[in-house]
């Protein structure tokens, strides 16, 4: 009897308990009958169930430096429920930390497997699972590898065809060398009549054949997605569809948003107006994945519209701070105490702006983590580089019946609960599992971080903005602001405090996110984040003014059916149009007609 594995990606759910819950229960599937009712099914009675069956079962969190978000809900919940006949493989870029290591029960319990680089006896083994090689030998990608496990496994992913090129390279040692010079091989097995499909795959994190054809505004013919789908780089993921590799998703994306940075602000644009049009359609009770992928394209087209430029990745990571770790905590704030002192420091409109002294001297005396860390999970979470040095932090107050006590006491939010009626109080006081929404206390960044611990900072506050819930925040910076109300947050009017002093007023803004008026939110994001841009200029295609205002839609994504409906025209007379633009441009697709419309020469 063959041993359940099921495995679970930080990329197959949006991260909340109830979401991974709902993701290992269906990875889950494989292995039994599926029941109508795992909806309201326990996941860890049906893994328990499952190792009781076979004798064994085996779980596996892949990519887990991505989960800090239930980091503890998989210790303290998931993993303390499963019985002895289960194994939990944790895989991913760091070691744990925190609680794993900081409690005797678990460290004895715990096995690290650091993957070094494999012996020459290990990879012939890992080759030859592979099966018969085609022109190329086993020690030949062993020498080019160097036993390096991703770039093996990289390796071994390409087509047969590919292989023999890089084993007989005579290159190795650098991986990130390998990485790029793998990527380019995969792209050399792309065929040029859908490398145009490929590009825009690369700006979601999956896609179907009625995406791609939404971000291309065209129809796909089947023969077309069936040769995206046979690549080797592509997988399909139940449910949520084809997945392309991270390194070759990366290593596209990049190129389109350098090479042609109009085409790839099209494609992101089209792929938000998706989600947000199947949000709108949703029937179900949780449509998770597709905030998941909306957000994942909010997320970074916010941040550079809002408040920074592109940052490197892993820049930085979150950690939770708990009670075993409070003490970093505690010194960090005690540091800051002692060095305030008024500064100028870049923020993310590219300008400078004066911090007083006064925000770290009056309200760091009051946070008492050691109070704060009983209202709720992920209250306090620090953001750290990857020298393990504290840069950041990031504290929210989850809005319940058992935290407005608190929060109906301390300075800066004391003032929005007696403004508010009894109604609205009453509608604060949900349960603690179900919050009403959030009080981000405080969130700051040590003077000399760089954009990268900004970035995960606004990381964190658009993971809260996915949650349908209220966001709250108050703060005396004139530019936090302007920024809170391009973002939809509305100022609560009587709820200022001035725990600052009186030259610093520090107004009260709330987000409400529940129900549709999350849909609200997500459109007025993306039409900040997507501006409309005038139509850059084409005169050296010498367009007559009907193939213009046809160019116009064409660039905004509208299809055939769409133009004519707009001008009030037959879709026949908008195809012979869209065929004239094409013969003028010297282009074979819409996709390159948008490219050369936004070209440089297309301005001169």
């Amino acid at each position: 009897m063959s041993v359940p594995l099921i495995r679970v990606d930080s990329r197959d759910f949006h991260h909340s308990p109830f979401a991974l819950a709902r993701a290992i229960i269906f990875a889950s599937r494989p292995f039994r009958d599926p029941n109508p009712c795992d909806e309201g099914s326990n996941c860890v009675d049906i893994v328990n169930e499952l190792a009781r069956q076979h004798g064994l079962a085996v779980i596996a969190f892949d990519t887990y430096e991505e989960m800090n978000d239930v980091d503890a809900w998989i210790r303290d919940f998931f993993v303390s429920g499963l019985d002895q006949s289960v194994r939990v493989l944790i895989a991913g870029r760091k070691p744990l930390a925190g609680s794993w290591i900081a409690s005797p029960a678990w460290r004895q319990i715990l096995q690290a497997l650091p993957l070094s680089p494999f012996d020459r006896e290990t990879c012939m083994k890992y080759i030859q699972r592979f099966g018969t090689l085609e022109n190329v030998r086993a020690d030949d990608i062993y020498r080019f590898t160097q036993g390096h496990p991703l770039t093996l496994s990289l390796v071994m992913a390409l087509s047969p065809s590919e292989r023999p090129k890089f084993a007989k390279s005579g290159r190795s040692g650098e991986p990130a060398h390998a990485f790029a010079e793998i990527a380019a091989g995969w792209l050399r097995e792309v065929p040029e009549e859908i490398r145009h499909l490929i590009e825009a795959g690369s700006v979601v994190r999956s896609f179907n054949k009625e995406l791609l054809e939404w971000l291309l505004s065209c129809t796909l013919s089947s023969s077309s997605f069936d040769a995206v789908t046979r690549l080797s780089f592509m997988r399909l993921h139940p449910g949520n569809g084809w997945v392309m590799h991270d390194l070759l998703r990366h290593a596209l994306a990049n190129h389109l948003q350098n090479s042609s940075p109009e085409y790839y602000g099209k494609l992101m644009e089209r792929s938000a107006r998706y989600y947000l049009r199947q949000l709108d359609q949703s029937e179900l009770t949780d449509d998770s994945f597709v905030i998941t992928n909306l957000f994942y394209i909010l997320g970074g087209s916010v941040m550079r519209s809002n408040y920074l430029a592109n940052t490197p990745e892993n820049a930085c990571y979150v950690e939770e701070v708990r009670r075993d770790n409070v003490k970093e905590m505690l010194q960090y704030m005690e540091q800051r105490r002692k060095n305030s002192q008024n500064y100028r420091k870049m923020f993310w409109d590219g300008n400078h702006h004066e911090l007083m002294a006064a925000y770290e001297q009056k309200l760091l005396p009051l946070l008492e983590p050691l109070e704060i860390l009983p209202l709720g999970r992920d209250t306090i979470r620090m953001v750290k580089n990857h020298s393990d040095e504290m840069m950041g932090v990031f504290v929210t107050i989850p809005i319940h019946r058992d935290s407005i006590a608190y929060l109906s006491t301390f300075p800066t939010t004391k003032n929005y609960f007696q403004v508010l009626s009894a109604k609205e109080f009453e509608e604060h006081r949900s349960p603690p599992d179900q919050p009403a929404g959030w009080f981000i206390f405080h969130a700051e960044t040590r003077k000399d971080a760089d954009h990268g611990v900004e970035s995960e900072i606004s990381r964190l506050l658009m993971n809260l903005s996915s949650k349908r819930k209220m966001i709250l925040f108050s703060t005396p910076l004139e530019e936090n602001w302007r920024i809170a109300s391009r973002l939809g947050y509305e100022e609560v009017e009587g709820a200022a405090h001035y725990l600052y002093g009186e030259k610093y007023p520090s107004r009260t803004f709330r987000l409400d996110l529940r129900g549709r008026k999350l849909l609200e939110y997500c459109d007025a994001l993306i039409r900040n984040a997507f501006p409309n841009k005038p139509m850059p200029a084409a005169g050296s295609f010498d367009f007559s003014k009907r193939e213009q205002e046809v160019a116009a839609l064409v660039m905004e994504g509208m299809s055939n059916q769409e133009i004519a409906a707009k001008l009030f025209i037959n879709e026949n007379t908008v195809k012979k149009h869209v065929s004239k633009l094409l013969n003028k441009a010297g282009a074979r697709s819409r996709t390159q007609l948008f490219k050369r419309l936004t070209s440089p020469a297309a301005n001169r």
